[in-house]
């Protein structure tokens, strides 16, 4: 586990693949990455933890989205619990710019978004200090050379026991079967420390509740693709 108090220097623990920056980007994407909610890549303990836990505020809940696309579901939970506070992360610049420009518009102040790994995020979170985390529909990178990319693996989810407080939530959903087979063996072993509270199956979107929908997932079902939507606790116990 990382343990360094910059995250700085430890860029080569995790790697991103893909383009980061999409073509026609523009001098209105640059100001959006100025507004004081985006923090790319910082120092995380520095910059990044004190407004996710201030020290003056014990109240509401701290939620962690790990690759929020364009920030639908993000922005939309963030609108209906405004007592809650979430970070955002993603390390695509192009859906980071879109979030924002939806956080400027909608007048949203209860997020703060990152282009930092969420690897790295979740490696340096206090213990027991979220009541939530979210993937949704993540790349299920399907050939198995490509395996190695996936964000869930079984050392993810214990980084996830460590940070999740008791009874805290991890929520999962994804098109992809093979995926979906994976998390399911992994994360429903007695001795991983979760328990599955619900799974919903289906062609069409279900009645999730709280659960906005993303962009992906639309054209997933436009498109007749079958999405499993999975609630998942955690058993530890409080200290």
């Amino acid at each position: 586990m990382a343990t360094q108090a910059n995250l700085k220097e430890n860029k080569s623990v995790y790697q991103t693949y893909g383009r980061r920056k999409s073509r026609g980007w523009s001098t209105e994407d640059d100001a959006l990455l100025t507004q004081p909610f985006c923090h790319l890549d910082t120092d995380f303990k520095e910059d990044i933890l004190p407004c996710f836990f201030p020290s003056n505020d014990s109240s509401g809940q701290r939620w962690l989205e790990i690759g929020f696309g364009h920030g639908e579901h993000l922005c939309a939970m963030a609108q209906a619990h405004p007592d809650w506070t979430f970070l955002g992360a993603e390390v695509f610049l192009s859906g980071l710019t879109s979030c924002a420009q939806s956080l400027v518009e909608q007048a949203i102040e209860n997020v703060h978004i990152t282009t930092i790994d969420a690897r790295r995020i979740l490696d340096h979170l206090p213990e027991n200090s979220l009541d939530g985390v979210s993937l949704l529909f993540p790349d299920p990178w399907p050939k198995t050379r490509h395996e190695k990319r996936q964000m869930f693996s079984t050392n993810f989810v214990m980084t996830l026991k460590r940070v999740l407080k008791p009874k805290g939530i991890f929520r999962f959903a994804s098109d992809a079967e093979r995926y979906v087979e994976k998390v399911e063996s992994i994360i429903t072993k007695p001795a991983i420390g979760f328990r599955q509270l619900w799974k919903v199956t289906s062609p069409e979107r279900p009645g999730l509740p709280d659960w906005p929908q993303t962009r992906y997932e639309a054209k997933a079902l436009q498109a007749g693709r079958k999405c499993s939507y999975f609630h998942f606790e955690s058993t530890k116990e409080d200290r």
